[in-house]
Order: C-alpha cells, then sequence, then structure tokens
C-alpha cells in the first residue's frame, strides 16, 4: 500500500464514522510489510498515550512529509480530517503522475545518449581504418 492509498482509506474510515484510534490500527493490519505499516504502528503508540496524530506523524518522519504532517494539523483543528485525507490522496496522485511524466520525458534523450556512447567509439574504428587504408 502506498501513501495515496493509505490516505484514501484513511478518508473512506473517518467518513464512515470510525474514530482515528480505530481507524489506524485497522489499516494497519491489512498492509503488507513495509516502511508504511512500521510508520503506522509508531504512531499509533503516542497516540494512545495522548498525542495527536500530526504530533505522532511529525516524531515518525518519513514516509510523512512536512506537509503530511501540516495537512493533518490542519484537519485535526478544524474537524475536517476525512477532507484533509482526500486532498492528500489526490495530492500523492498528482506526484506519481509528476514522477511518471519526469521519467517519461527523460527516456528518449537518454537513448539517444547511450547509442551515441555506442556508436561514437565504432565510427571511429571504422574511420581510422578507412585512414589507414587510405
Amino acid at each position: 500500500m502506498d501513501l495515496r492509498e493509505f490516505f484514501l482509506q484513511l478518508e473512506t474510515t473517518l467518513g464512515a464514522g470510525i474514530p482515528i484510534l480505530r481507524s489506524l490500527p485497522l489499516l494497519s493490519k491489512n498492509m503488507e510489510s513495509g516502511r508504511l505499516k512500521r510508520s503506522l504502528e509508531k504512531i499509533i503508540l503516542p497516540m494512545d498515550q495522548g498525542s495527536t496524530c500530526s504530533q505522532a506523524m511529525d516524531k515518525v518522519g518519513k514516509p510523512f512529509g512536512t506537509i503530511h504532517v501540516a495537512f493533518f494539523r490542519f484537519g485535526e483543528e478544524s474537524w475536517c480530517l476525512e477532507k484533509v485525507c482526500g486532498s492528500l490522496s489526490r495530492h500523492a496522485e498528482r506526484e506519481i503522475e509528476l514522477s511518471r511524466s519526469v521519467v517519461n520525458a527523460l527516456i528518449y534523450p537518454l537513448f539517444i545518449v547511450v547509442v551515441a556512447l555506442l556508436i561514437g567509439p565504432i565510427m571511429q574504428a571504422i574511420i581510422g581504418q578507412e585512414s589507414q587504408r587510405g
């Protein structure tokens, strides 16, 4: 599960009226092992002890960035965490699309450079042989 999926599922559970202290363990159980699952497990304990989710996310760090923490803090303070999770999900989707676009834009120039590097020595060898014959 990636961040986009996590925020989307969190938005759904919060929208269904499930409190965040119950949503996070449920989502964590349904995840395959990975960095996001370990991070969620690290968030749950401080929240049980009275921390807000944004404070716990801030302490855990990656994969939660500054923007996630700031959005969550806003959602907690304005009582609209469900909407914030939806926004974070859309933001993560745009980041994924941007990354794909950048990679796709770099593939052709990289291909040209590789071909030039491979053909350059071959062309030099051919030119060298021609000059020796002539």
